[in-house]
C-alpha cells in the first residue's frame, strides 16, 4: 500500500513515518508541505492513502480531498487536525474524507484504521 503524507509541520510527518514504519506492506511514495504539493503529487502518483492535514499554506485540506475524491475515488483519505469541531468534521465528510481524526487526542487510533484497511486489502 503506497502513502503520502501532506501536512506543514516537519514533526508531524517525522512523527507519521516513524509510526507508519511499523507495518509491513506500507510505502511512503511522497510527503508534501502545502495544499498545492499535495494535491499535484497524489493526481501523479496515485497513492492507495493519503493522511492530510485541514489547514496548508496554500490552501485547505479540504479543498485537497474534495478534488482528489473526484479524480481518485478509490484513494483513502485520513484528515488530521487540530481543528476537529463538528463543523470541520461534517465539511469532511462532504468532501469525501473517509476518516478524521483530531492529532491532539486520537492520533493513536490511525494506527487501527490502518491495521483495518491493510487487513481488507490483503
Amino acid at each position: 500500500m503506497q502513502i503520502l503524507i501532506a501536512d506543514d509541520c516537519r514533526e508531524v510527518r517525522n512523527s507519521l513515518k516513524k509510526f507508519l514504519l511499523r507495518f509491513e506492506h506500507l510505502q511512503i511514495v511522497a510527503e508534501a508541505t502545502d495544499a498545492i504539493e499535495a494535491l499535484n503529487k497524489t493526481l501523479l502518483l496515485k497513492p492507495d492513502l493519503l493522511l492530510l492535514d485541514i489547514k496548508m499554506p496554500k490552501g485547505s485540506g479540504l479543498e485537497v480531498a474534495e478534488k482528489v475524491k473526484k479524480q481518485l475515488p478509490k484513494c483513502i483519505i485520513v484528515m488530521l487536525t487540530n481543528f476537529a469541531s463538528t463543523e470541520f468534521r461534517n465539511r469532511a465528510a462532504e468532501k469525501g474524507v473517509d476518516f478524521f481524526f483530531d492529532k491532539s487526542s486520537e492520533f493513536e487510533k490511525v494506527a487501527d484504521v490502518i491495521k483495518n484497511i491493510l487487513a481488507k486489502s490483503s
